[in-house]
């Protein structure tokens, strides 16, 4: 059976933590550990085959940090190490005669996109999408996207995925002791991005053990309608001098992942500090569980990339000032090519308690597919609450639903109804919701 054929119908176990067990083989401080595909394959194979024998379903392949490999200048040996850690988990699955998926890891790129950093949103996707491309045509079933702490980096992924293959896609995010990501984005943002996105399943691995995941896998399944994965470490890390322990051992892990699994999780495993011993008493306390089938999500939300807003929890205040039309100094700012005074529109807007704000660049003299992308991303990169696109071009639209951070509301009162139908698969294909009109 494929791998989508069997999500959601049976428990599947992935694997657990891969760095650990690669130093105790060898692994020098300051290795990549993705370099060892190409160096060390029989010290990764027998990982990969102590899992199985654990009786994990998924092996995820050793290709974490190839992102900020590329990014480093080494791409061409980035994409064989990629192609090769696709062929040890292959072979260690033949080698050890079980029935399991590979998953093709994808971590961080290393590096934070605009505005933060340096690295261009663009560049990010085409950085995920040679990985993945190398990894699908090297044999994987799935893509797991793992450990993401920006939902603008885990979208960057996810379009890469989506347009680089057609494999499932998992995401898995980082979420800190309050239950958000480094950017801000709580279980209702990352949700509904997710949601939005279409992906085959989302959650939560990393961060604490599962004492801590309890309280914010089930705010995923409040939030999401996909199955969910939980791969937490083996509890908090302590650290002693230059020494990282886990404190939570492999019957006890089990024992806490239990009712987690019973009540909310399709693909479950481990993360940092979980060994084989870990993925083995998981499976056998949890073997028998059948998951159970999500409810489908019934609330429409939007969201920034951390904020969100539910729209039919009562009357939602809209701020229209970013409109060049009835706006004669806006209008003025983006004819010269400038954007700083939309950004402060958006920041009065959000001090003035706007829970969307929307955001046009409709007015004789300004181009649209230069001027809306430009606001959008001029204004995301400081103002936290979701946007409402209002344009006539379906180009400007198709560039701010992929750029844009989070789930949008799209508006078509501006295009000719001939063009609404394309509007409306552009929204689908970046997962924004659409305002109808009249």
């Amino acid at each position: 059976m494929t791998f989508r054929e069997v999500l959601g119908k049976q428990l599947l176990f992935t694997d657990g933590g891969l760095g650990t067990l690669l130093q105790d083989a060898g692994l020098a401080p300051g290795e990549a550990p993705i370099l060892w595909n190409l160096s060390n394959p029989d010290a990764v194979r027998t990982i990969h085959r102590t899992y199985l024998e654990a009786g994990a379903t998924i092996i995820t392949t050793n290709t974490f940090s190839a992102g900020a490999l590329m990014l480093s200048g080494e791409a061409a040996e980035a994409i064989e190490a990629v192609v090769a850690g696709v062929t040890l988990a292959r072979e260690a699955i033949a080698q050890n005669g079980s029935i399991a998926y590979v998953a093709l890891n994808i971590g961080p790129l290393g590096q934070m996109l605009a505005p933060l950093g340096e690295v261009e949103f663009d560049e990010a996707v085409e950085a995920f999408t040679q990985q993945i491309k190398a990894g699908a045509k090297a044999g994987a079933d799935l893509v797991l996207i793992e450990t993401m702490y920006d939902t603008y980096e885990l979208k960057a992924a996810v379009l890469a995925a989506q347009e680089a293959s057609d494999l499932p896609i998992l995401a898995s995010v980082a979420l800190d002791e309050r239950g958000r990501m480094l950017n801000g984005a709580d279980s209702a943002c990352v949700c509904t991005l997710l949601d939005g996105l279409s992906i085959d399943a989302i959650g939560m691995n990393c961060g604490g053990g599962p004492e801590e995941a309890a309280p914010f896998i089930k705010a995923f399944r409040e939030n999401s309608s996909l199955p969910l994965i939980l791969n937490p470490n083996a509890g908090l890390p302590i650290t002693e001098g230059a020494k990282t322990s886990y404190p939570v051992g492999p019957e006890e892990f089990a024992e806490l992942m239990k009712p987690l699994v019973k009540e909310y999780v399709a693909v479950a495993g481990g993360c940092c500090g979980t060994t084989p011993a870990h993925i083995k008493a998981l499976t056998a306390k949890c073997n028998t569980i059948q998951p159970k089938t999500p409810t489908p999500r019934k609330r429409t939300i939007v969201s920034s990339f951390a904020k969100a807003v539910d729209l039919a929890a009562g009357e939602v205040q809209i701020d229209y000032r970013i409109d060049p039309a009835n706006n004669p100094e806006l209008s003025a700012a983006l004819s010269k090519g400038e954007f700083d005074f939309a950004l402060d529109e958006a920041l009065e807007a959000r001090d003035d308690e706007a829970q969307i704000i929307s955001v046009s660049a409709q007015q004789p003299g300004i181009n649209e597919e230069e001027a809306l992308p430009a606001m959008v991303k001029e204004i995301q990169s400081m103002v936290n609450v979701p946007l409402l696109i209002n344009t006539a071009s379906l180009p400007a639209l198709a560039r701010v639903l992929r750029i844009y951070n989070g789930c949008a509301l799209v508006s078509l009162a501006s295009l000719p109804p001939n063009q609404r139908e394309e509007a409306r698969a552009l929204a689908r294909r970046y997962g924004a919701i659409v305002q109808e009109t009249p």
